[in-house]
């Protein structure tokens, strides 16, 4: 198996033992479709590298710290020579070992294993990441080719001032040209991304940015209140993970209240659990919300 298989494989069964259910080793050795040798194999160098396995009954899990407790100097940081690790295996799989055991110690202070994991997996969101990182280092307008925009609902170029990626490089923060504001772009949506020789030319425009728990950016900005179900809450921060620090526990119920930036995103995760959620506040979200669901309708009936 070629290196870079194997740390997805790593960083895949890490993302597993995040999980509070926990796994057996059988379920793990079936799931990856390796022995429960194997497995045991991985468990050691977890524990090489500093995790900390807890075992309950037959199930095992590793032991989650709270983000708000990491120190600074606990946060990953790679050198120079550690970031070409990482993109040669992504290119051939080859490099030292001991650099392969710096970059894994590195990646334990990490708590979305299963993002970066996810990242992996598409080499042409990986390249488009590489490209977007030159762009932004040199200042250059870039045209995204094909973008599909899912507010929008259409395909079409789009020509940004890249600014910054969000954490894990799940989005790209960046300037729009053509609408003249602040957009979030998210690079596995770009079907090809072409750098111009244009420089930045609205740099006075760049706003200082921040991103809400749903991964958006805009100059805009309102407080949401929503009651959730177990099931719709789970879901939640499977796709959202920040907004567990924006949820309280009630009985039966998950009441979320935090400040975002554009109630698409919000909208957009809520139509899929219409009789699980109670919006309490703002209003414009409860009627983009019957209007999503209304134009829904209407083109399952045409």
């Amino acid at each position: 198996m070629i290196e870079q298989q194997k740390i997805l494989r790593i960083l895949q069964i890490i993302a597993k033992l995040r999980q509070s259910t926990g796994y057996t080793k059988t379920e793990l050795a079936k799931e990856f479709n390796v022995s429960v040798r194997t497995i045991e194999r991985y468990f050691n160098l977890f524990e090489e590298l500093g995790f900390i396995i807890q075992k309950d009954k037959t199930k095992f899990k590793l032991k989650v710290y709270d983000a708000n407790t990491l120190q600074h100097e606990n946060l990953v940081v790679f050198t120079l020579e550690e970031a070409q690790a990482i993109h040669q295996v992504f290119r051939n799989g080859k490099f030292a070992s001991t650099l392969q055991k710096s970059i894994l110690d590195k990646l334990y202070p990490l708590t979305e294993m299963d993002e970066v994991a996810h990242f992996i997996e598409s080499g042409q969101t990986t390249k488009h990441i590489s490209t977007l990182s030159q762009a932004i280092k040199n200042k250059n307008q870039v045209k995204l080719l094909n973008y599909n925009s899912l507010n929008s609902n259409t395909i079409q170029n789009r020509l940004i001032e890249p600014i910054k990626f969000t954490k894990y490089y799940e989005s790209l923060i960046a300037f729009d040209v053509e609408k003249k504001e602040m957009r979030n772009f998210k690079p596995t949506r770009m079907a090809q991304v072409e750098i111009l020789k244009q420089t930045w030319q609205y740099e006075n425009q760049h706003q200082k940015f921040s991103t809400d728990i749903f991964n958006f950016t805009s100059d805009k900005n309102w407080e949401i209140k929503i009651n959730l179900s177990p099931r719709a809450y789970q879901l939640l921060i499977e796709e959202f993970p920040q907004a567990k620090n924006h949820t309280i526990h009630q009985k039966n119920i998950y009441e979320l209240t935090c400040n975002v930036q554009g109630l698409e995103a919000p909208a957009r995760f809520l139509q899929g659990f219409i009789q699980e959620i109670q919006i309490i506040y703002p209003n414009e979200l409860k009627q983009l919300l019957i209007q999503n669901l209304q134009k829904g309708l209407k083109n399952l009936m045409d």
